[in-house]
């Protein structure tokens, strides 16, 4: 079994299947597995784990996907499968505003504190809405379960009148792979200096 993958998702099919026992390659196109959530010097520790049980393909960006997704071609290599899963990551689906000003420099749709969009009464909650990170202070996208049940809280309160705020996003991830439990809050050091804080 293929798993073509950027993140989180890709690590728990990863685990499940060979937990079930499954041959299984991970093809990754950046040199370390988790780099949304991990720095570099944290993530060896899981690409040694994870390439115990499976074949871990880092650096390779896949082409195509042929013969009904058993024959993975990638800018390295090819590998003939039984099947191939796809766990690429999410973008927001916006497309019922296109065209609108509703759309933030995130590409989702912008909100304010109470998940409202630049038309008071239209509101965005879940995967498809942008909010303001508490570290940055800057726009920031993040398309996950606890973020999305803040986010529908905060908007439905507001609606049935309660003066509640979404004070925005800490950047919590968590994920685990076997006996490793794998988690991010706030900023990675990558992030960090990107965002021009002295990191240590």
């Amino acid at each position: 079994m293929d798993i073509i993958s950027r993140g989180i998702l890709g690590i728990e099919i990863a685990e499940a299947l060979v937990k079930n026992g499954k041959q299984v390659i991970l093809i990754h196109k950046n040199p370390y597995l988790l780099n949304k959530i991990l720095d570099e010097d944290m993530a060896h520790y899981i690409n040694d784990t994870v390439s115990k049980d499976l074949l871990l393909k880092l650096n390779e960006e896949t082409l195509e996907i042929n013969k009904g997704g058993r024959l993975v071609i990638t800018n390295k290599n090819k590998y003939e499968v039984d099947g191939t899963i796809v766990a690429l990551g999410v973008e927001p689906n916006t497309d019922l505003v296109k065209g609108n000003n509703f759309i933030g420099e995130t590409k989702a749709i912008n909100t304010d504190q109470y998940m409202r969009t630049y038309m008071k009464e239209v509101y965005a909650v879940g995967d498809v809405a942008q909010s303001r990170n508490i570290i940055t202070g800057k726009p920031d996208w993040q398309p996950f379960a606890p973020v999305a049940g803040k986010m529908r809280f905060t908007a439905g309160n507001h609606i049935g009148g309660i003066n509640y705020k979404f004070s925005g996003l800490v950047g919590t991830a968590i994920t685990k792979y076997k006996d490793y439990l794998i988690a991010k809050t706030g900023l990675t050091e990558n992030e960090a200096i990107k965002n021009g804080f002295k990191a240590i």
